[in-house]
């Protein structure tokens, strides 16, 4: 941003950085756009790129559809396997690719990482502090796994994990292990009941920009159940068996490694929460959408 300054004292900028920074074109595209006069601001038709506004205290429109200003963008998305969790590599395919170019403008990075065969939920953005607030050991933010195991832990595995495990290179911090038929997780903090209420307004499907508003459709009964089918495992006698693990950290290949140390082999995982963020049920895998304000506002209270 420049250090000119709006009406209320907000930065201003060029207006085809502005556009461009929107997910509206290349810079070259929408100078053309402004040049051809096909963009108003506050009204009144601009034809020089270079004008500068404050984009929060001024409405835009091209080609009369009035735009959201937006300064960071953030994004849920149901990782599938095979993409590793980065926004380049040289041989592999990264996340990244999944978005579409609406969103890939902001260029959203990961939020911690999951493996290339772990599934679930991934946060992307380009809130940096956020990010960081997320991610820094001292604010000790859940994140919650399904995992699917060769054979069923017991109660010893479960008291090991809650002690806190040495693996080779470190000491893993006290973790939760919940077995089927054991009681849900405590209430998550935050209001999760924009989940069946209007999102920020981008559909982020895979290859969907097409629109610049919108939402999703209501999900019915609320808050939806991503824990999966645990409670119907618990006689199950046969693999796979389906727990849960809270953790407040990530290490490489951390719970593997953990069930590894009780000849445990860790077939399928998931990821399904990550602090007050749940795992939306309606998105397929590889699909993404925007944060709800509801949910945006209960993630940024992370502490």
């Amino acid at each position: 941003m420049s250090g000119e300054r709006g009406p209320a004292g907000e930065k201003a900028d060029r207006l085809d950085k502005i556009l461009s920074n929107m997910g509206i074109g290349t810079r070259a595209e929408v100078k053309r756009l402004i040049r051809a006069g096909d963009v108003t601001c506050g009204g009144a038709v601009v034809k020089d790129p270079e004008t500068k506004f404050a984009p929060n205290q001024t409405v835009i429109c091209v080609a009369g559809r009035t735009l959201r200003y937006q300064e960071h963008i953030y994004l849920m998305m149901n990782k599938p396997e095979g993409y590793v969790s980065a926004t380049h590599d040289a041989v592999k395919r990264t996340v990244s690719e999944l978005l579409p170019e609406r969103c890939r403008v902001f260029e959203p990075f990961p939020v911690g990482r999951l493996d290339i065969d772990t599934t679930g939920l991934l946060l992307l953005t380009d809130d940096g502090e956020l990010a960081h607030r997320l991610l820094s050991p001292k604010h000790h933010v859940e994140k919650e796994y399904e995992a699917e195991l060769d054979r069923m832990p017991d109660e010893n595995v479960v008291e090991a994990f809650a002690q806190g495990l040495r693996l080779e290179g470190f000491l893993c911090k006290p973790a939760r292990l919940l077995l089927p038929g054991a009681p849900d997780t405590p209430k998550i903090p935050g209001d999760m009941s924009a989940l069946s209420g209007d999102v920020s307004g981008i559909p982020t499907s895979p290859g969907d920009a097409s629109a610049l508003s919108g939402g999703i459709p209501a999900i019915p009964g609320g808050v939806p159940d991503v824990s999966g089918d645990v409670s119907a495992l618990s006689g199950s006698t046969a693999p796979p068996f389906v727990v849960r693990v809270i953790l407040t950290e990530g290490k490489f290949h951390q719970i593997k490694r953990m069930f590894a140390r009780f000849d445990i082999r860790v077939l399928r995982l998931r990821r399904i929460r990550m602090h007050s963020l749940l795992l939306d049920p309606a998105l397929a895998p590889g699909e993404s959408r925007e944060l709800s304000p509801a949910e945006l506002t209960a993630l940024s209270a992370a502490r």
